[in-house]
């Protein structure tokens, strides 16, 4: 059965250093990186097995880059250098023990895509915006989910809009009794 791929494109300022996870079907749930996506680009197509769901990782400067599934299941070990692992050599008793291993363990970014055909994810410099695609914006696609569906867009950690500024009561006439009465120190 086919592979699907991934590409990760950096709409950042800054490169992107990225890992993958997903369930293989001899191996089982791997996870492997680093891969660099500089500003502007996308990586090279990297493999992500052939059911639906995967899962990315990214990092500037060893600082995450986006949102943290809060999935149990989304949480991978990862090693400073580049590295291929398997999740389930990390379980003790039914836990994740990356730190046996020198690894670390790190909450990954779930993403559901058509399976078995190249995908394109977008890490947006507000780094909570992602955008996945299906279509390759380097060779004039719409950059949008196949017909029919509608553009997904994940925000969960964006900080709500900044609240109104609250205004002033509106100026009362000096000397009128109702003004002075409400507000009796501009009288």
């Amino acid at each position: 059965m086919a592979s699907g791929t991934v590409s990760v494109c950096n709409k950042t300022e800054q490169p992107i250093a990225v890992a993958i996870a997903y369930k293989h079907p001899q191996k089982g749930s791997i996870t492997y990186g680093w891969f660099k996506a500089m500003p502007k680009q996308c990586s090279n197509p990297l493999p992500r097995g052939t059911g639906n769901v995967f899962y990315v990782y990214a990092s500037t400067n060893r600082i995450p880059v986006l949102p943290e599934d809060k999935e149990p299941r989304g949480v991978f070990c990862i090693s400073s250098d580049r590295f291929e692992d398997s999740y389930e050599r990390h379980l003790v008793n039914g836990r994740l023990d990356c730190e046996r291993a020198n690894m670390t363990a790190r909450k990954f970014t779930k993403v559901v895509a058509p399976p078995n055909v190249p995908y394109f994810f977008n890490v947006m410099p507000s780094a909570t915006q992602l955008t996945p695609q299906t279509a390759d914006p380097s060779t004039g696609g719409s950059g949008g989910p196949p017909p029919g569906q509608p553009r997904q867009r994940h925000t969960e950690n964006q900080p709500p809009p900044p609240l109104a500024a609250p205004q002033a009561p509106p100026s009362p006439k000096t000397g009128s009794p109702d003004a002075c009465r409400r507000y009796p120190t501009l009288c």
